[in-house]
């Protein structure tokens, strides 16, 4: 065929960089020894399986919707190509802020009461998100994500919420497509390969500090499930557990009206110390099957119980004020004493590392883990808190320097992190592998926004990355038990996935 004279050299060099006289021949001659009943079916299948497998974006189409708060969101659906078909895809990503220092692009910024309409989102995607996604393949998360991190920065860091929809949007795309799950798309991202992991799964128990107005200055007291065969059996474990220090609130002179929430979800503790709180969860848990299954974690959030005049820290008597190495001697018999304490976070204010230091080295080998939500927050600040310096990378230091430097070094067991704190996907997960492919490995926790949404994006990251954490609140509203159930219906695809394997 490309010898023929008839055909012009541009046409017989394109024959020969795509191989169409070799491909054909091969068909058809496959076609004739199977002499298939339906030819054309089975052609059409044959060159299926030649046609690139790029999802080629060719446009995508913003439009408002309601949150479960009857509050106006943005929703997508993109058009696609993929085979040399066209797909519309509508994507459920729904944003919901992670913090109050990103700052979504709303029409009436200044008038929280009356709502906020996403009609100046709606028109940043069309106008500065599209082109950057015209002819890009979905598969390209990184190259977009970085697109979007500099519009993002060019914007003075306002319209994250159009950012984060299109970002965290292109898994579904491809899930949809490929006819996967969104968690097998992330696990591609990051570079996870191995056995299926369940994550570990955190739930705020109960909120003190003065935050909301007690005289506990635990910020919040966690429990975590290390153990859960199935979905449903975790369920079990926080709806009982939960119920319990539910009723015990509720069952004082006050009844009901004892029952306090902070704005996450979180019973507010109604007795002053640590023990009487520490007492109450124990016997929560005791009166379910699941006391091997959970241990208990504490939350000080040290920046509120650091007093700068002092310079030292209050925990829970104003007469007996401690440094980090006092501190850390005073929770270390709180945890001998309480040996279901297994977890720590922020026991020291952030921005003193020397303290970090002191306290982590009182911790060596006492089977205890210590978090942090801030030290390993930036690729930065990992580096200085834990990644130990050498001559090449500080030619101006002196070797005395690097070596005493080098001795303040200390590896985080876990890192706590809100991901939607971070303009894409790209950019969180960048975070998360630094932490996760250390030499000393740090398991990362991921916690859901300040806003409470139906999305359940949250549960496929935990599941898509490897040694992962998920801090959740107690499944008592619609919002919550949808992640929940997302939990539920990943273990149950991975179980049918693994039966018939």
């Amino acid at each position: 065929m490309s010898s023929s004279p008839y055909l012009s050299q541009e046409l017989k060099d394109y024959m020969k960089q795509n191989n169409i006289e070799e491909t054909l021949s091969k068909i058809v001659n496959q076609l004739l020894r199977g002499k298939y009943s339906d030819p054309y079916a089975f052609m059409m299948n044959e060159f299926g399986k030649l046609a690139k497998n790029d999802i080629t974006i060719l446009s995508v189409v913003p439009y408002q919707t309601l949150n479960i708060n009857s509050l106006p969101s943005i929703k997508l659906q993109y058009t696609v190509e993929y085979k040399q078909k066209e797909y519309k895809i509508e994507t459920s990503f729904q944003f919901g802020q992670a913090s109050e220092t990103v700052v979504p692009l709303y029409d009436n910024i200044n008038e929280v009461d009356s709502g906020k309409g996403v009609s100046n989102a709606l028109e940043f995607i069309k106008s500065k998100i599209n082109p950057i996604l015209n002819k890009k393949s979905a598969r390209d998360q990184k190259q977009i994500d970085e697109q979007l991190t500099q519009l993002y920065e060019a914007n003075e860091k306002k319209g994250i919420n159009a950012i984060q929809t299109v970002s965290y949007s292109l898994n579904q795309v491809i899930a949809q497509i490929e006819k996967i799950q969104p968690y097998e798309v992330i696990r591609q991202l990051s570079g996870f390969e191995g056995e299926f992991q369940h994550p570990k799964i955190m739930v705020n128990l109960l909120q003190g500090s003065k935050l909301v107005g007690v005289k506990c200055k635990i910020y919040k007291f966690l429990l975590i499930v290390d153990k859960y065969e199935n979905g449903k059996q975790l369920l079990d474990i926080v709806s009982q557990i939960t119920g319990n220090i539910k009723k015990t609130i509720t069952s004082g002179k006050l009844g009901e009206a004892a029952l306090k929430y902070h704005t996450d979800g979180t019973f507010i503790v109604t007795v002053d110390s640590i023990n009487d709180n520490m007492k109450m969860i124990e016997e929560a848990i005791n009166k379910t099957p699941y006391k091997d299954n959970v241990y208990v974690g504490l939350n000080l959030m040290a920046d509120n119980l650091y007093l700068p005049d002092k310079k030292l820290y209050e925990l829970e008597n104003p007469k007996q004020l401690m440094d980090p190495t006092q501190l850390a001697d005073f929770l270390l018999k709180l945890c001998t004493d309480k040996p279901i304490i297994k977890y720590i976070q922020d026991p020291i204010k952030n921005d003193d590392l020397e303290g970090w230091s002191k306290f982590m080295a009182k911790f060596q080998g006492k089977n205890i883990q210590i978090a942090s939500s801030f030290l390993y927050s930036t690729i930065n600040r990992i580096k200085e808190a834990s990644i130990e310096s050498d001559k090449d990378s500080n030619p101006q230091m002196s070797e005395n320097e690097i070596n005493s430097a080098n001795a303040k070094k200390f590896d985080l067991h876990c890192a706590h992190y809100r991901p939607f704190e971070y303009p894409t996907l790209s950019n969180f997960l960048e975070i998360a592998k630094m932490s996760l492919n250390k030499k000393n490995s740090t398991a990362v926790i991921i916690q859901e926004n300040l806003e409470e949404f139906t999305d359940t994006t949250i549960v496929d990251l935990a599941f898509g990355l490897k040694n992962c954490w998920l801090n959740l609140v107690s499944p008592f509203k619609l919002e919550r038990l949808l992640k929940y159930n997302r939990i539920i219906e990943i273990l149950e695809l991975e179980k049918i996935k693994h039966d018939s394997s």
